[in-house]
């Protein structure tokens, strides 16, 4: 079986990390296999690193390229760079002779692609990652597939809202639950600049307005003045596609709290971050189309507060793994933190949330059944 990915990310992140796990299970199994890339950025070296064998395209970036983000751009600009793109995958796809095209699958305007693998008589594969708010996919742009995996049940039904008659399943971005967790707490600490007498809340996200980062700071309005050892250590760099006045705004936000904020940038080890943390945060104002924070913080034992929003539920049982606070109220954000200031709290919940992930986010079962519903396609 051949198998070529196209991954329409603008960066790295979790959903590319769960799809070099399926390269790597699928490369130890003899399937032959290509990746397609946008860009060539630099983050998609991990498919070079770790993948033996694989082959990894890059479509040429156009120099008269803008981001989304652009005040002012080309007319038309982004309808010539989707013909390109679409052109180009067609050329890799008769050089490869794939039988299945799979496609992570962001925004509508990556039906183009989608649109082209079937031209070359391929069968097509499209995992969505995104809610439909975010990406309104249509009955026409599923049809098209052979098959759709869903990154969570919200997905799936907003999937099947469409009236499609594709086959959808649903498979979780797992995480690996036998791997040793980082014990490098004190060290993390020191390095993040978290004092050992601090009880640190930890807010991993890219810093951009949809992830609410301001809201968590507003909530430590409140909670600076009722428990001064409550820290919030903010994980993350700026988004390429976000105003940098965002940024610039939770600076200003925190800088009136003195050392209760604190920004540390960019990690590149999270387990190392997870190991630090005593407890974690994740307030998207809008929703995940899945969001792996509550799965990895809960992997390593650590309670998460997270908006009920998109498959956010899905992740967390409120009040026995974690908190459930509604979007955008830093005043829910407060009194949860205020709970979990508890240690005992804090033991209960993320003793409960290992167990939680462990028994149901499970990598290895995830990639299983790919492997299954990829033969399936070609049989």
């Amino acid at each position: 079986m051949k198998v070529m990915y196209v991954d329409n990310s603008q960066w790295w992140g979790g959903a590319e990390a769960c799809l070099n796990s399926y390269l790597l299970h699928q490369a130890a199994h003899g399937i032959s296999q290509r990746i397609c890339v946008r860009y060539p950025l630099p983050h998609f070296d991990n498919y070079d690193k770790t993948i033996p064998g694989c082959v990894v395209h890059r479509f040429p970036k156009p120099k008269w390229w803008m981001p989304e983000s652009a005040k002012t751009s080309i007319r038309g600009h982004d309808r010539i760079a989707q013909h390109l793109r679409a052109a180009a995958l067609s050329k890799q796809i008769e050089q490869f002779k794939p039988d299945i095209a799979y496609f992570n699958l962001y925004r509508r305007r990556d039906c183009w692609d989608i649109a082209a693998a079937k031209k070359q008589g391929c069968k097509v594969v499209a995992h969505i990652r995104s809610l439909f708010h975010q990406a309104p996919f249509s009955k026409a742009d599923l049809d098209k597939c052979d098959l759709i995996i869903a990154m969570s049940d919200i997905v799936a039904t907003q999937a099947r809202s469409s009236g499609t008659k594709t086959p959808i399943h649903r498979i979780y971005d797992g995480v690996d639950t036998s791997e040793v967790r980082s014990s490098d707490r004190d060290a993390t600490r020191l390095k993040l600049g978290i004092k050992q007498s601090q009880v640190a809340f930890v807010f991993p996200a890219v810093l951009e307005s949809r992830k609410g980062q301001d809201i968590a700071i507003e909530a430590w309005q409140q909670i600076a003045r009722r428990q001064p050892n409550a820290v919030l250590v903010i994980v993350g760099g700026a988004c390429p596609t976000e105003a940098p006045d965002y940024v610039q705004h939770c600076q200003n936000m925190a800088s009136k709290l003195g050392d209760a904020v604190i920004f540390v940038g960019h990690q590149n080890s999270m387990p190392s971050v997870y190991a630090a943390a005593d407890a974690v945060l994740a307030l998207s104002r809008d929703g995940e189309a899945y969001g792996r924070i509550p799965v990895e913080a809960g992997i390593s034992g650590k309670p998460v507060i997270a908006t009920r929003a998109g498959a956010t539920p899905e992740l967390i049982v409120n009040g026995e793994t974690g908190f459930l606070v509604e979007p955008q109220s830093a005043d829910d954000v407060a009194a949860r933190v205020l709970e979990l200031m508890s240690k005992q709290e804090r033991t209960r919940l993320g003793g409960n949330a290992r167990k939680h992930v462990a028994e149901n986010f499970d990598k290895t079962s995830g990639i299983k059944q790919l492997c299954h519903l990829l033969e399936g396609l070609t049989h």
